[in-house]
Order: C-alpha cells, then structure tokens, then sequence
C-alpha cells in the first residue's frame, strides 16, 4: 500500500491525494506576510481525522521557499502526563533553536530561562469549572512572586527583546491538541495567551473547535475565550465524498493486491454491502486509513476460505464498530441458525430475536448499519430485524460461496483455526473442480480415508445446480466405484448412512441432463465403464420405476432393459468378487424377488463365504428415539424374510449359522451377537413392528406374534 495511505500524515506535496497544496501554500504565504512584530495566533481548525497535521506538513513544506520562515514544533500531547508543562514548551523549544549556535544559543537561552521562572504559572485557571480556584491559586502565585518579582520581569522582556530582533519570525506549530484533556487543553491556551503578543512568534495552532470550546467551558465562554487567543483562523476543507470514494477504493485495490489469495469476489452482492455496512461507517481519510492500515493481514490470514465480499465488511465492523464485532462469537448461534425452532419441540426464535437485538443495539448510534450487516451478511437472522425468512436449503449456498452466513465459516473467521469442518470445505470445492477429470478426482478421492470421503461427496449437493454437463457420466462411474471405501454402519437415529450421499449427488448428476433418451444413454454408459456392482445397482434403481427407490427418470422399456442388464452382472460376478461386494443381501434380494427363475444360476454363486456375507449383511442396528425424550434407544434386527428368501429354507439359514459359529474368534463380539439373534429367530422369536423393539444381547426377548420383515434396510435408494 502506498505510504500515503498508512495511518500517519502526508510529509510532503507529493504525497497529497486531495489537491490540499494549493491551500497550504496560501497559509504559508499569510504566515511569510503577516505583521508579527506584536505576535500573531493561527489557528488551522477541523474536525478529528480531517488531515489538520497533513496540511501543517504542507504549511511547513511551502515556509521552506523564500522568504523562509524557521518552523519550530512543539507535540503538548508528548508531555500531557507532565505537571511541568510550560517549563517543557519553552525547554523544547530553545532545544530546536539551540540548533543554530551562531544565531540561536542566546534566543535559546532567553526561551529556557523564561520558561523556568513561567513554569509556576501552569495552575492558573483560564475559564470554566476553574475559575472558583482563582481565589485561593491567586494568593499562592502572588506569594511566589513577590519573592523574586525582577527574576520573571527581566527574563521575560529579556525575551522579548531577543524575539524582537530577529530578522525573520518564528513559526510555532501546536498540535495533537485534541488528543489532550481538558485540563491539558486549557494550560495550552492558558500558555498561547501568555505569550502569543511576543514579537515575531507566530502560533500555528491546530485543533477541532468543538472539543476545544467544551474543555473551555463550553460552546459559550469558550468560543468567547478562543475569540480573545485566536486572531486569524482557517478552516480544513471538507473532503469530497467522491474523492473520499475515490480514495478509499484505491486503497482497498492496493491492500487486496498485496494478498497471496482471498476469497471471491461477488460483482452482485458488493455494491450493497458497501453502501450499507461499510461506507456509513467512512467520514474522513483517517478512517480510511485505519480500515486498510490491518487490512492486508486479516486477509492473508483468511485466505480462499471467506468470502471477500463479507471479510472487507467483516474488517469494517472490526476497525468501526468493535463492540458490535465482539459479540460475533456469543451471537454466533442466532447469526446462522436457519430454523424457526430447536430440536425436542421448543421454540428459541424469542431467545434468537433477543441476542441479535443485543448485537445491533452494541452499535450505538450506527445501530442501522448493524442491521444492515444483519441483513446483508447474516440472512438466517435477518428475520429477527424485518428481513426475509432464510431456509435450510441455503446453507448449502453459503457454505459453497464461503459466506460468513455459513457457522463453519463464521466459526473459521473468529478463531482463524482449519478445523476439519473448513478442511471439508476446501476439499469439496477441489472435488467440484474435477468432476470433468475422473482420473485426477479418484486420485483426490483415493487420498481420503472414509469420513473425509463421505463428508466430501456429501458437500458437493452444494454444487448441484453447477455440475456441468460433461461431468455426467465420468463423475457418476467415479462416485459409484466409491462405495466399497464407505461406512456400512450408522451413528445415530438421524444418520442415514453415507450410502444416500453418493446416491444424491449422482442423482443430482443425472437430473442435468434433458430428457429420458439422454439419462438412459447415460446409464448405460457408466455400466459399461463401473467396476462395483453396488454401484451399478444403486444407479439403476435410482432411475427405474420401482416403487420407493426409483425416479421414473427413464422409460419402463428402458428402465426393463436396465435392470435385465443388471441382473446378467450380478449373476455373471464370480463368488468371490460377489463376497466383496457391499450390500449383497439387498442385491440379491432383489434379484430374487424380481425374478425367482434365477434361483437356479443364483445357487452357484453361493459358496460358503457368499453364506457368511449374507448372514452379516443381515444383522443391523435400529436407533429410535421417543417424543420428548433425549435418549437414543438402540436395538439389534435381523433381515429375517430376506435372509430365508435367498438361502431357500430356514434349515439353510440355521446351517449357515452353525457354519460361522464354528468360525468365530472367541473376541468376535458382533459375530456371537449375530449368531445368538439368529437363533432367537429359528427359536420362533420376532420384533414388535408396532414399537420397532428389537433385540440387544443383555436382555430375554418376549415372544409376541411373528410378522413378516422388510427387506433389507440397506437394500433402498
């Protein structure tokens, strides 16, 4: 970023970004023109980050071309701390004189000596609350004075007659006087009044007439006060907004220039969330220097992985409205929640409404604009502020945009730590990328273990309306061919297992293309190139009219020829490949109940392991949980119906239960589980459908009414 930019004041006209020169050198010209044989007060007037010290540089810069006047600078905020105020000024400045010993060292002398014996002065009250002081404090000087009256009279014309002739005056600056307190304040003007009728001492005084007239006493006695002091004042130009604009973009272009990679840039959603949460909160070139000065790390530090739309307006609250972004973290929640009530029925919308009230009443006076953030950055809460009300369905947006909208990406932004949830999110973008390039997205996919790959084919739903066209077919064989590396077991009464991710995106795939014609096509060629017969039965059932699973997405003629071409797979797979496979029970079920002629064919098939992978397939677990409970009640089932279907007879299941109970490893904790439910079933035992009870191996099953069983859970789309 250029240095004008940085939150210090120009040095020089090459620096001025304002046109502020030419105004500059007028001063300057006043200052070389003035009558000062009497002194003279100047005061440069304007409101705090206008530029007044910018424009004193300039003053300073023009006084250098004749005729040249010594500028002599004096900080009173240095020293604000100091009960020596006065002493400190004139020591100050017959250290810058002393500079020059040929003309200086007695004007030095002059201004240190006068200084000393004026230092006991610094108590006298000027105007306003003081002045009931004046009494007492009037009493003590005279006291002091009349100790040694000819030492203050001397040293001070002494003074006057060194000032009085030199050939040229000297200019005094004061500045960062609105940095000071009002008790500061007032023993600097106490300090100018003093001393401002000495000949050829100018005073440049910079200050914002406001706070100064309220350390003096008021809007009234102290504009009485000043009037007395100042005798000539000019006041700082307002910036033009649009230069101000001009400005400010300028500064952002050079600071996100600087930055290795950031997040991107949404051309529709800027123009709004300028106008509403970052330009109010801009007056001046001091805000736009403070909003770039630390702009440069927090971007860096965000990387790709926010938005840069939201982390420029996310920086402005920060620099502008602190309080406001403090509350981030605690508001988190209300900020990205999407639903109008929590789980187990009770309803937080009040609870929400009233944390994000908190956030926007933290902004004080710019409570707008913290509305406006609301709005614009954090939708799921915008109803909570008259704004619109934001579903689910959009989390899949902003996460896929990397908005702050998203809690992973909030939470990212606050902490700046990759958790594995960020991680997600910048391998699902990678995948996304590579769905035209199937070997380049196996590979990527191939390096995950089963969760990142699950979490990482789940977050692609949020692509769905971008899959391009010729992603089709390469990314659905791809997908599909992942199944053998995913979970077969669920966590949770509300986890449906990974299988319906892969299922969802290939799904999502396929509804891209126009027409029955082209989805069959389509098919067709991912059968022709998949390796996973699991795969080749989820994407045909996917696109069938079988009722429940199918989405009639291809005719009954073609989705017949499909499944006839699903069927020649899955009785052509050798036994041992078919014992690999994921879900063989589902398949096979469905191979037998479509078409029982194939028993005969089917039988070849099952050898021992095939039984053994049958009998596994079957065993599952049933998490349910009851209205207004918390608890997660888990239970052991057996695909009972299926199982006797594809073993023939209930004698070929018990002899396939003895087979793997002489197999087991005395740790097999699941294996004698299974075989222990399986005998429970050829005892005559069954679940209640009307409670969905089940069995778990620490209790004695009741033996109601045996029902028929469902097929295979795992046997759906």
């Amino acid at each position: 970023m250029d240095r004008s930019l940085n939150d210090v004041p120009i040095k020089n006209s090459t620096e001025d970004l304002l046109g502020r020169v030419e105004f500059a050198n007028s001063i300057a010209r006043y200052l070389q023109r003035v009558d000062a044989s009497e002194g003279v007060v100047v005061g440069v007037l304007g409101p705090w980050g206008v530029g007044k010290t910018s424009l004193l540089n300039l003053i300073e810069e023009s006084l250098m071309s004749e005729p040249k006047i010594d500028v002599f600078k004096f900080n009173p905020w240095l020293f604000s701390e100091s009960d020596q105020l006065v002493a400190a000024f004139f020591g100050e400045l017959a250290a810058q004189v002393r500079i020059d010993e040929e003309e200086g060292g007695k004007l030095a002398d002059a201004l240190q000596n006068y200084g000393e014996s004026l230092s006991i002065l610094r108590l006298l009250p000027v105007a306003g609350p003081t002045i009931g002081r004046f009494l007492e404090l009037s009493r003590w000087l005279g006291q002091r004075l009349k100790k040694n009256p000819p030492a203050l009279t001397e040293r001070r014309d002494g003074l006057r007659d060194v000032l009085a002739g030199l050939e040229r005056p000297l200019v005094v600056v004061l500045d960062d006087i609105d940095r000071l307190g009002d008790d500061e304040i007032r023993q600097i003007f106490k300090l100018v009044r003093l001393t401002g009728s000495f000949p050829n001492l100018i005073y440049l005084v910079a200050f914002d007439r406001t706070r100064v007239e309220a350390a003096l006493g008021g809007s009234d006695s102290g504009r009485r006060y000043l009037e007395k002091v100042v005798q000539v004042h000019f006041d700082v130009p307002a910036i033009p907004l649009i230069d101000l604009r001009r400005i400010l973009f300028s500064a952002l272009d050079d600071a996100i220039g600087t930055v290795d990679g950031t997040g991107a840039f949404d051309e529709q959603r800027w123009p709004d969330v300028f106008a509403e949460c970052i330009w109010p909160l801009v007056h001046n070139l001091r805000d736009v220097k403070r909003f770039c000065a630390g702009l440069t790390i927090s971007l860096s530090s965000l990387g790709e992985d926010v938005a840069l739309v939201d982390a420029l307006a996310m920086e402005a609250m920060r620099v502008f409205l602190p309080d406001t972004h403090a509350r981030l973290a605690p508001t988190l929640e209300a900020l990205t929640d999407t639903s109008q009530a929590m789980q187990y029925g009770g309803d937080q919308s009040p609870e929400r409404a009233e944390r994000i009230g908190q956030f926007v009443d933290s902004a004080g006076d710019q409570r707008r604009v913290a509305e406006d953030i609301v709005r614009r950055l954090f939708p799921a809460a915008a109803r909570h502020v008259g704004g619109t009300n934001y579903g689910s369905d959009w989390l899949r947006t902003w996460q896929r945009e990397r908005r702050v909208a998203h809690p992973v990406v909030l939470q990212f932004y606050l902490e700046r730590i990759v958790s594995p949830e960020v991680l997600t999110i910048r391998r699902v973008e990678t995948v996304f990328r590579l769905l035209t390039q199937p070997d380049e997205l196996r590979e990527v996919l191939d390096d995950l273990d089963s969760r990142e790959l699950e979490a990482a084919i789940a977050g692609l739903e949020a692509y769905e309306d971008e899959y391009p066209l010729e992603a089709v077919v390469p990314a659905s064989v791809v997908l599909l061919q992942m199944f053998p590396r995913l979970r077969t077991t669920r966590q949770g009464v509300f986890d449906f297992g990974p299988d319906l991710a892969v299922t969802r995106v290939v799904l999502r795939l396929l509804q891209r293309l126009d027409g029955e014609e082209a989805v069959a096509a389509a098919v067709n060629d991912i059968l022709d190139q998949i390796t996973t017969t699991y795969g080749a039965f989820d994407v045909v059932r996917m696109v069938g009219h079988e009722e429940n699973v199918g989405h009639r997405m291809v005719s009954q003629e073609d989705a017949a020829q499909l499944e006839e071409r699903l069927t020649e797979m899955l009785l052509d797979q050798p036994a041992e490949e078919l014992s690999s496979e994921r879900e063989i029970l589902s398949m096979v079920y469905w191979l037998l109940s479509r078409d029982p002629t194939v028993r005969e064919r089917w039988a070849a098939l099952k050898t021992n392991v095939v039984r053994q992978k049958l009998l596994a397939d079957s065993f599952s677990q049933r998490h349910s949980q009851e209205i207004g409970s918390r608890a997660v009640r888990s239970v052991h089932l057996l695909s009972w119906d299926a199982l006797q279907l594809v073993f023939g007879s209930s004698e070929e299941v018990a002899s396939a239960v003895a087979e793997l109970e002489e197999s087991l490893n005395k740790d097999d904790a699941d294996g004698k589980a299974l075989v222990a439910l399986a005998r429970k079933y050829l005892a005559g035992w069954r679940p209640e459908a009307e409670r969905g009870n089940g069995w778990r191996p620490d209790e004695e099953p009741t033996e109601p009414e045996s029902r028929p069983e469902d097929e295979p859970a795992g046997s759906g789309a």
